[in-house]
């Protein structure tokens, strides 16, 4: 080992942070988290006795394959990590303390639903860090984010291991309230499905009386088209469903559903109920496939009191009803 690389392994790792922070230009986005040695100029490394002039090797591949250089490459990590919080960003460290201060007084369960009832949650609560950005902006005041990575406070939050906690706690809060959030949505579903259904038996009730006037024993889309036109209606996207209700009502038995689907959330809540284990054999979710089982046999009667987890083995054995 020659007496430059020597040196540079006994000198302090925030000395050296220091002279780093100096030598790179950083974007306003960057952050130190994503460095690689490669960013740093090659001069710095030949100084310091890394890598020689004729070394073809980059300097991230010196000291990846060597772990004494890699670890200290690492602690040089941190401290240029820290430095981005001290020195000329005292205001973003104050805005992530007062967020942590925030987080742990408040209940941010009825901070993030209170937050879902202001804004859209499709388009700006896809995640976490734009669930962190919205909170900085309700309870802090904080518009525009301040030298934070790809524009989020999330992201910022999540990569200083001073803030991780709180961003574990923030996602573990905004977890529960999606699965709330997803149960909500269904039921909403459910009573614009019915007022859909309704909805299609009044045109479809319409259609049926001129289908039966002119003698038809089944009706096609386009005879649905020419009688919605007939009668101005709109039937955009209905046209399928509507020769479905109007042939059911002339006496064709057409091909149904054969079940209603179980959706996720719905299957959640009944392993939950159910301690995640097989109502018969009692196994666990985490060691077989679980399957949603129907108690009367009727696929379509997906009511809580009818479903029950049963494994995949116990499902093939067991008969229709239980």
């Amino acid at each position: 080992m020659n007496e430059k690389l020597e040196k540079f392994l006994k000198k302090d790792n925030k000395e050296i942070a220091k002279e780093i922070k100096e030598i790179i230009v950083m974007p306003e986005w960057f952050s130190f988290t994503l460095l690689s040695p490669d960013n740093i100029p090659r001069w710095f490394w030949i100084k310091h006795g890394v890598i020689d002039s004729k070394n073809e090797y980059s300097s991230s591949i010196v000291l990846s394959s060597n772990k004494i250089l890699w670890d200290k490459w690492l602690n040089i990590i941190e401290e240029l990590t820290s430095l981005q919080l001290e020195d000329d960003n005292i205001e973003k460290r104050d805005i992530l303390l007062s967020f942590i201060k925030l987080v742990n007084s408040e209940n941010i369960e009825e901070i993030i639903h209170e937050i879902c009832q202001k804004i859209d949650y499709d388009y700006k609560l896809k995640n976490v860090d734009n669930m962190i950005s919205e909170i900085m902006s309700l309870k802090l005041g904080i518009k525009i984010p301040i030298r934070t990575f790809e524009n989020s406070w999330g992201s910022e939050v999540c990569s200083n291991s001073a803030f991780i906690d709180i961003w574990y706690k923030v996602n573990k809060a905004y977890e529960k309230f999606r699965i709330l959030l997803e149960k909500e949505r269904e039921k909403l579903e459910r009573i614009e499905m019915e007022k859909y259904k309704e909805d299609i038996s009044s045109v479809g009730d319409k259609i049926f009386e001129m289908a039966k006037k002119d003698g038809l024993s089944s009706v096609s889309t386009s005879h649905i088209k020419l009688y919605a036109l007939l009668q101005k209606i709109d039937v955009s996207g209905q046209t399928g469903l509507l020769a479905l209700y109007v042939n059911r009502k002339l006496g064709q038995k057409l091909d149904e559903p054969k079940r209603a689907p179980v959706s996720k959330a719905l299957k959640l809540e009944i392993l939950r109920d159910y301690d995640n284990k097989c109502f018969i054999c009692k196994k666990n979710s985490k060691d077989v496939l679980m399957h949603i089982h129907h108690k009367d046999g009727n696929p379509k009667n997906n009511s809580l009191d009818n479903l029950i987890p049963l494994c995949a083995k116990c499902h093939a054995e067991s008969k229709n009803v239980i």
